[in-house]
């Protein structure tokens, strides 16, 4: 009795001398769409990130998407907002070095292979992921991915 569970469709098989996705597939989820991160530096202790959402949430601005990368004392928080100036105005006025910068947010259905699918069809397009993070959206089970890169025009044509 195998315990492997089969592979998704489109993944390579492991004759195939390569392992991983295969190429695009059907049924990737939704429409690109341009969205806005706040990049900010937080000293890396406790109490940080709450008091830096705390500050988001004061000026009743929702939080969809964090990410929080470690570089040491300080750690680059990223926040995916509803309100990106408002969130900007009180980061600032609450004494944290925070910057605003362009990215994707992509629909994706929370299946197997969807990054790979996605991440597959950027790279045909000649487009560089930067960075990126997923997620969780309250539509359908669907998950958000939020690409960064350095050509939103072509990523956006590349995803459609």
């Amino acid at each position: 009795m195998s315990l492997r569970r089969p592979r998704p469709k489109g993944w390579l098989s492991e004759g195939s001398g390569r392992k991983g996705y295969g190429g695009p597939r059907e049924g990737l989820a939704g429409e690109p769409v341009r969205a806005f991160e706040l990049i900010v530096d937080l000293p890396n202790r406790p109490g940080e990130l709450a008091a830096a959402a705390g500050a988001i949430g004061k000026e009743n601005v929702n939080i969809r998407a964090f990410a929080i990368l470690g570089t040491g004392t300080s750690d680059e928080a990223r926040f995916i907002v509803d309100d990106a100036e408002a969130a900007l105005a009180a980061l600032v006025s609450a004494g944290y070095k925070a910057r605003r910068q362009e990215v994707l947010s992509v629909p994706a259905s929370n299946t197997p292979g969807e990054l790979a699918a996605l991440s597959d069809k950027l790279s045909r397009a000649g487009v560089n992921i930067e960075g990126g993070f997923m997620a969780a959206s309250e539509r359908d089970g669907h998950f958000e991915i939020i690409f960064e890169v350095a050509d939103i025009g072509a990523a956006r044509k590349a995803l459609k």
